[in-house]
């Protein structure tokens, strides 16, 4: 979820950006490539994340 949102807000930014350009000339702080810095928060969220997967999988295999 912080991925798809930080995604998003350079998506925004970009396009925002690329408007201002264009329509009036004046540079907005020009598009920007979009990079992912994996922070230890980001790493607990992601390893919580497919530790509650395992969990589940395994909780409920004797159900399939």
């Amino acid at each position: 979820m912080h991925y798809g949102l930080l995604l998003s807000v350079n998506q925004s930014n970009n396009s925002f950006n690329g408007y201002e350009k264009g329509w009036t000339g004046q540079d907005a702080g020009g598009v920007k490539q979009f990079h992912v810095n994996f922070s230890p928060v980001m790493i607990g969220m992601v390893v919580f994340v497919i530790i509650s997967l395992v969990v589940t999988v395994i909780y409920y295999a004797e159900y399939l």
